[in-house]
């Protein structure tokens, strides 16, 4: 099974590089305004309401607190790749997705079309970032959204490791957390048990 993981460390646990160390490095002494919900919090099982045209001025602020989270995460625990708006209480349908090295936007994302073919993934999640999930996501998707302008926008065909990172966000938006989808008795483990099974020479 590749061990691999959407919302979160699709990437595995490294530090983050140097080139972006300077625009995190506050968050070694800070806290987000908005901390992240651990699991057993009802609000991470409440289904998120879609932002109308009129509600995108605010979602401004809501995507400023997801980074701000997203880094001081990243600063703190290693890789993470994406964070949904209900993972910091807010119950809307906001997320952000790393892509080419930037962290992208998706505002009432749609995913309009998911492959046949799926594949077994070990996930983490933010909200309980000790646990490692394996999970069935499927190797492609196309997502459809509303960028950080307003604009509507479509990506389409992602590939595996971006596809499970976006089906991942969009689950939270639903109240669905990886801890439902797994894939059977076994396949919840602490992290750090999966962490030295795929350590080279093992």
């Amino acid at each position: 099974m590749p061990l691999t993981s959407s919302l979160t460390f699709t990437r595995g646990d490294g530090m983050l590089s140097m080139s972006r160390w300077p625009a995190r490095v506050k968050w070694r002494f800070r806290s987000p305004r908005y901390p992240l919900i651990a699991r057993e919090d009802p609000r991470l099982r409440q289904p998120a309401v879609s932002l109308p045209p009129s509600g995108m001025a605010r979602a401004g602020s809501t995507i400023q607190y997801l980074e701000d989270t997203l880094h001081w995460f990243q600063v703190r625990h290693g890789a993470a790749h994406g964070i949904a708006a209900p993972q910091i209480g807010v119950p809307e349908r906001i997320i952000i997705v790393e892509r080419d090295g930037r962290e992208v936007p998706l505002v009432n994302p749609v995913i309009t079309r998911e492959s046949t073919e799926s594949r077994p993934v070990w996930e983490r999640c933010m909200s309980f970032p000790h646990l490692a999930v394996c999970v069935r996501r499927p190797v492609s998707l196309s997502v459809r959204f509303v960028g950080r302008d307003g604009s509507p926008d479509l990506w389409e065909d992602l590939d595996p490791d971006q596809a499970s990172v976006v089906r991942h966000e969009v689950d939270h938006l639903d109240g669905i957390l990886t801890l439902d989808r797994a894939e059977g008795p076994g396949m919840v483990v602490p992290r750090d048990t999966l962490r030295d099974l795929y350590r080279p020479g093992h």
